[in-house]
């Protein structure tokens, strides 16, 4: 049986709490409290021009060379909720990381989304994730975008998420069943579930089955890990030892790894995402190059296994506070039993439906959408120039009042008719993105999750370590449990 060694699990929390950062460095939240009250002297981005009858963006520059990072990172869409009650929807934060115009609320986004005159570019996204992540689907525009959207939606059409599901339940059932520790709130969630996703990933989209290649996959995890956190360092310099050189260090080793084994996929058979992209064309018989095929590959694994981890977490927490939801998923999920599942069962799994979207809305797994305009342009009757980054925040428009009642109250039936808050503005939930950059990988997603928590909730009750502890989160990247997530799993039977 699997257990917690007490050495690795203390030194585990003095890394969390003494390892500098925004969120736990003696005296930030005194300095996060002084900042929101600090009026910074006010700034025109641009001037409109004459006769335009356009609005001058207006904006500030924060604290010297840290610029608005303390509040963001601390506070994630708590601050942005502030600037849109303070300052209104388009506001301008000067910053030497990164300068850009904050598009706040469901208006805003659906002018960015939508993008209806190719104004603005996915090149917003280069300075944060570019070098670590060059040339993924997300990072592509318009008639490119489009072309080799269309190659790679042949990789997540349903009968491919039929075999992708079945690889999803075999390592989830493993893992959940053998590889998680019971009755000891030590077990901290959030690292054991991005494991897993890893795990899952390494199945479905790189062909390795559970337990083997042990080696060669934890390199390849590990390399997956230092990029992605790579793209939230904020001294971005090729230098050792810095967090931004060891990304692209990890980079080259995905890099070599996927080039080799692009070499041995071509004309093999295989289910698994690698393989289906070194063979999948279009309608035209377009092929990916090998490079193609290396970039997606680099991108999607990112992309696929970090919001699984964030959304499997975040249900698991709220799930584990609110019994009452978790019976009722548990009820649905005995209604199928232990037996595999598919498709088709998993979409009886309503509750967890709604769990999951509210889940979303209150720890967006993906809470901005960065964008870089290409010409001059307007946005809500404000001039944007030419080559502002412009960046919209769905994770704010989750928690407008105006659109979800009590917003901060956990509330999963607001998703169900007859409430259907989300419909209330096309643009106020928007988890999965919007417009033609919708994430491509958003029923595989879910369907991943749904999984995960089918099994977990077949096996344990969830229950929280620390009962009325308010959970914090670090807004660097992606939502992150500042401790972890402890959460006692106890055995059902």
């Amino acid at each position: 049986m699997a257990t917690i060694s007490t050495k690795d699990y203390l030194l585990d929390q003095a890394k969390r709490r003494f390892t500098p950062s925004f969120n736990n460095f003696p005296g930030m939240g005194a300095l996060e409290r002084k900042l929101l009250r600090t009026d910074f002297p006010q700034k025109v981005l641009a001037e409109p021009p004459a006769g335009s009858g356009l609005k001058p963006v207006m904006g500030d520059s924060g604290l010297p060379v840290l610029g608005h990072l303390v509040e963001m990172f601390r506070g994630g869409p708590e601050y942005l909720m502030h600037i849109y009650k303070t300052k209104g929807p388009i506001y301008y934060a000067d910053s030497p990381a990164l300068p850009a115009v904050a598009a706040l609320g469901p208006d805003a986004a659906q002018a960015i989304y939508g993008n209806r005159n190719k104004d603005f570019s996915q090149e917003g996204w280069i300075p944060v994730i570019g070098p670590f992540f060059h040339r993924g689907l997300m990072l592509l525009d318009f008639e490119e975008h489009m072309f080799h959207r269309r190659i790679m939606q042949e990789a997540f059409v349903r009968t491919r998420l039929v075999g992708y599901t079945e690889q999803v339940d075999t390592v989830a059932s493993k893992v959940v069943a053998n590889d998680w520790v019971a009755n000891d709130p030590r077990f901290l969630l959030y690292p054991a579930m991005k494991q897993m996703t890893l795990d899952i990933a390494s199945m479905v989209f790189m062909g390795h089955e559970p337990g083997t290649d042990h080696e060669l996959v934890t390199k390849v995890n590990n390399a997956f890990t230092t990029v992605v956190r790579a793209g939230n360092a904020i001294i971005r310099t090729g230098v050792p030892p810095f967090t931004w050189w060891r990304g692209l260090q990890a980079r080259k080793v995905l890099e070599d790894y996927f080039a080799e084994r692009v070499e041995e996929r071509r004309g093999a058979e295989g289910s698994d995402l690698l393989t289906v992209l070194c063979q999948t064309e279009d309608e035209d018989g377009n092929k990916f190059s090998n490079e193609d095929i290396v970039n997606h590959m680099i991108f999607t694994m990112m992309a696929a296994h970090d919001t699984s981890t964030s959304t499997a977490t975040t249900m698991s927490y709220f799930l584990a506070a609110n019994p009452e939801w978790q019976e009722r998923c548990r009820d649905e999920s005995d209604r199928l039993g232990d037996g595999p599942v598919d498709v088709e069962s998993l979409e009886k799994l309503e509750s967890l439906d709604l769990v999951m979207n509210e889940s979303m809305r209150l720890v967006t797994p993906v809470q901005w959408a960065m964008r870089r305009a290409v010409r001059d342009t307007e946005l809500l009757g404000y001039h944007i120039p030419k080559g502002t980054n412009v960046i919209a925040y769905p994770g704010l428009n989750h928690r407008l009042p105006e659109f979800w009642t009590d917003p901060m109250t956990f509330d999963p039936e607001r998703f169900a008719e007859p409430r259907n808050e989300h419909k209330q503005h096309r643009f106020a939930f928007t988890p999965f993105g919007g417009g033609s950059h919708k994430c491509i990988g958003m029923m595989f997603g879910q369907l991943e999750v749904k999984v995960i928590m089918h099994r977990l909730l077949r096996k344990y009750r969830l229950e929280l370590a620390h009962p009325g502890r308010e959970q914090t989160w670090d807004y660097g990247g992606m939502p992150v449990p500042m401790d972890g997530m402890p959460i006692v799993l106890r055995p059902l039977r």
